[in-house]
């Protein structure tokens, strides 16, 4: 796995609430070593905190937005519902 990737899993589980100490100081410090990838990191970090008008955040909306794009079971063949 290169850093790049590495860095973005660690900001995936960041996000997520996942991460732990140690996986938070190893994503400063590869943040500190790849100052290209932290600028796209702090713009990340920034909208992801960012609360929309009505108190609800984005990735309340985000999830809104993936429940309505997913469609019921019934119209799956029946073996993949077993």
């Amino acid at each position: 796995m290169d850093i790049e990737e590495h860095v973005w899993q660690l900001a995936t589980k960041k996000l997520a609430n996942e991460a732990s100490e140690d996986e938070l100081r190893e994503l400063d410090l590869l943040l500190l070593e790849n100052p290209e990838l932290k600028t796209s990191l702090i713009l990340l970090f920034n909208w992801w905190q960012q609360e929309q008008p009505g108190g609800e955040t984005n990735s309340h909306l985000l999830f809104e937005r993936i429940l309505k794009k997913i469609k019921p079971t019934d119209n799956l063949p029946n073996n993949i519902n077993q």
